[in-house]
């Protein structure tokens, strides 16, 4: 019996030990002069803005999908997140709206959003 027991827990410290603890920072860079080297775009692009966002624990962005902007907000959809972060045009959080669920004022899913005055 106690063969078994101490074989059982050999294989669980192998097991537990050959996990890798995984990296889960991510940056991506885009070469902006690229970009704007490629004659195609030039006629629809005019003018390239390089905002950085303010990063705190509640503007943290998981994927970008829909970007707008009204005025002197910025609104960005984040579907995974299933929230809309809003920051003005000098990059600061200002709110975000992530009201999921299904309660009134609530939603169930962010596909796409609009904004009106």
């Amino acid at each position: 019996m106690n063969n078994i027991l101490i074989n059982i827990l050999s294989i669980c410290v192998l097991f537990f030990s050959c996990v890798q603890k995984k990296d889960n920072t991510f940056a991506e860079s885009v070469d902006l002069d690229s970009l704007m080297s490629n004659k195609r775009d030039s006629s629809f692009i005019q003018q390239v803005q390089y905002l950085p966002l303010e990063t705190n624990e509640n503007s943290m962005i998981a994927r970008l999908d829909v970007i707008k902007k009204q005025g002197n907000k910025i609104f960005i959809l984040d579907k995974t997140l299933s929230t809309v972060f809003i920051f003005n045009d000098k990059g600061d959080f200002v709110s975000k709206i992530n009201k999921k669920g299904r309660g009134p004022g609530e939603y169930l899913y962010l596909k796409d959003f609009f904004v009106s005055n």
